[in-house]
């Protein structure tokens, strides 16, 4: 492992005298000190990706060409890796970023290329090109046996539909569910509905225990579920329906319903730099107060308590 820093960082141009001022600081990053005098023919494919990845970061580069270093590594590691790739674009120079993890693309880029095949099938900014990404996978069809069931079975999710396929980020999402009994085994129950990005993270999370609703057993249920103005970002999401009882799950009907919100913004003006971008806008309040000091007295203040 310390021949090859040495190796690697020559190959990427840097002196013998540069590799040693940096060398302790290389160690470091990748997290193999302990394997330091171990030869790399024994690392994992994760040991010496880390390893070549800490060289890169620590030369400096005009242009750091990063492929699928994420995909290694555990959870520090990677984020000090984004926090690395974040400081190369700081200081002023290009990081190229290749990547299926779509939330760290939009978290680290400004700008991206879609590639499909091999040929550019988009580039600009990073929302759309995921958005390219995102419809070129190839989605598992939503009805039928494709759907995961996992659940006792006692009770069914017959349908579970939306009131319609697209919605602006203010708008009430109605979800209709029908619910149905196929054993008298189970005495009472209770629903969770979970909302999902299309990174597969859950956005939102309802619980009808929420509002002191438990349900007891009837053969058909027909429920109608009103989600109010979710302030959602723009995308795309699924939903997902639970039914559970104090024993576990019942039933659980993943991606039972898609839905997209408009790309359109829930306040109004044009797009900007002020414009932010989140995983939802959620209703909140601005109190002005008239109670407090003025700024200069308390910039005073402050200013006594540092001497």
């Amino acid at each position: 492992g310390r021949e090859n820093i040495f190796l690697n960082g020559a190959i990427l141009g840097m002196s013998r005298r540069e590799i040693e001022r940096q060398f302790d600081a290389i160690v470091s990053f990748a997290g193999v000190d302990r394997f330091l005098d171990t030869p790399v023919k024994r690392y994992s494919s994760g040991m010496y990706v880390r390893l070549a990845f800490a060289v890169a970061a620590h030369l400096n580069p005009e242009i750091l060409i990063v492929d699928e270093v994420l995909a290694v590594g555990d959870a520090e590691f990677q984020k000090k890796c984004l926090g690395a790739m974040q400081d190369v674009a700081r200081s002023g120079r290009t990081v190229l970023f290749v990547s299926h993890q779509m939330q760290a693309i939009n978290t680290l880029c400004t700008k991206a290329i879609y590639l499909e095949s091999g040929r550019i099938g988009y580039i600009g900014d990073v929302p759309t090109a995921i958005q390219h990404y995102m419809s070129h996978r190839q989605n598992p069809r939503m009805e039928g046996a494709s759907i995961k069931r996992p659940g006792t079975g006692e009770l069914r999710f017959t349908t579970f539909t939306t009131d319609q396929g697209t919605y602006f980020s203010t708008d009430d999402i109605h979800l209709s569910m029908e619910i149905t009994a196929f054993s008298q085994a189970q005495p009472g129950y209770f629903i969770s509905i979970e909302v999902t990005n299309s990174y597969g993270l859950p956005i939102l999370h309802l619980d009808s225990r929420l509002l002191n609703l438990e349900y007891t057993l009837t053969e058909h249920r027909r429920l109608e579920m009103t989600i109010r103005s979710p302030r959602l970002a723009q995308g795309d999401y699924r939903i997902s329906g639970v039914i559970c009882s104090s024993g576990g799950i019942i039933d659980r009907l993943e991606g039972g319903a898609e839905i997209s919100i408009a790309p359109i913004l829930p306040y109004p003006g044009r797009r900007n730099d002020c414009a932010g971008y989140a995983a939802y806008y959620p209703e909140f309040e601005i109190e002005e107060r008239t109670d407090l000091e003025p700024l200069e007295l308390l910039t005073g203040v402050a200013e006594k308590t540092v001497a």
